[in-house]
């Protein structure tokens, strides 16, 4: 599974408001599953991961796509759902945009 590695518990933590570490355990699993599906719709291989260490668009996905995860545990509720956090695609297509200017550099 791909992850850079670049979000600890407590950023996200820090990001939620969580000050508990009751949900320690699945927030590190929401982490690493938000790494996981962001990195798998921009990356190939391994070779373009150091474009995402202490990139701050995509520390920014990670958070809202764990934020996501975390706030709407279930599919079902009697408040709107939405699929994606909001501007969560425009994030990923500016993330691709960089990534190919960042491999032509190369």
């Amino acid at each position: 599974m791909l992850t850079t590695g670049s979000i600890s518990l407590s950023d996200i933590k820090e990001h939620l408001g969580v000050t508990f570490s009751d949900d320690d355990r699945k927030l590190n699993s929401l982490i690493a599953t938000s790494e996981m599906l962001i990195l798998s719709q921009l990356v190939e291989d391994e070779s373009t991961l150091p474009f995402f260490v202490n990139n701050q668009v995509y520390l920014l996905a990670v958070k809202m796509l764990c934020a996501h995860f975390y706030m709407n545990p279930s599919a079902t509720s009697s408040f709107e759902k939405h699929e994606l956090p909001f501007g969560m695609k425009y994030i990923v297509q500016a993330l691709r945009k960089d990534l190919m200017l960042w491999n032509s550099v190369d």
